[in-house]
């Protein structure tokens, strides 16, 4: 069925190889038949949607050289970065030394292919610029876009997170975090992504997601 199993789960967690390459083949050109690009239907003058502030573009967590989203430019002036893990979480902090600006923090969990040392599934937690909490989930491409993401943790109730963007390595989708979602995640130790394939097969991604009750707080 294309279940995933997590071999560890330090300060990421690492998934089983022959499902991970079926999805990088989803993602690529295939000679045979001609190339299944998912596409996100957007209202006219809709606004781009809400990021946490602070959060890893989807070429950022594959290692790749950050791509221009139309977001305002940063202050000028040095950099600061601070990071630190809590468990399955690294708890990203940015801001500019000197400015008066509030540092954006995010909270990231990335499962990897451990064979082929690639990032597969990236599950970030952060706040917007209004101080809202919000999920989002990065994803393979080769998805079906109408069923969304679902996510469940521990034995709570199956959230479905909807696609808002997809770039050429991976899709986004997104919700912003109620109290019992928060409770949920906080209190649990495991969670379970669920995304859907183009031919309709559901691929799970399982999370050991232990150290969020010290992530989250640590969003400030």
């Amino acid at each position: 069925m294309g279940y995933l199993r997590s071999l560890c789960g330090v300060s990421v967690c690492v998934v089983a190889v022959a499902t991970c390459t079926d999805l990088r083949a989803q993602g690529q050109p295939d000679a045979s038949r001609p190339p299944v690009t998912p596409r996100v239907t957007q209202p006219k003058k809709q606004q781009p949607p809400q990021r946490p502030a602070g959060a890893a573009t989807p070429a950022e967590s594959a290692g790749q050289a950050p791509v221009p989203s139309g977001t305002p430019t940063p202050p000028e002036g040095p950099q600061r970065t601070e990071t630190i893990v809590y468990d399955a979480w690294t708890v990203t902090c940015r801001d500019t030394v000197g400015a008066k600006t509030k540092k954006a923090c995010s909270a990231t969990l990335q499962v990897i292919d451990q064979e082929h040392r690639q990032v597969v599934f990236v599950w970030i937690i952060g706040r917007t610029a209004e101080g809202k909490l919000m999920t989002l989930l990065q994803t393979p491409t080769g998805v079906q876009i109408q069923p969304g993401v679902e996510l469940k943790v521990e034995n709570g109730a199956v959230r479905k997170l909807n696609y808002v963007a997809c770039e050429p390595g991976r899709c986004e989708a997104s919700t912003a975090m109620d109290d019992s979602m928060v409770k949920e995640i906080v209190a649990g130790t495991k969670a379970t992504a669920t995304i859907y394939a183009t031919d309709g097969r559901g691929i799970n991604f399982n999370m050991q997601i232990a150290g969020a009750s010290k992530a989250i707080p640590a969003l400030q």
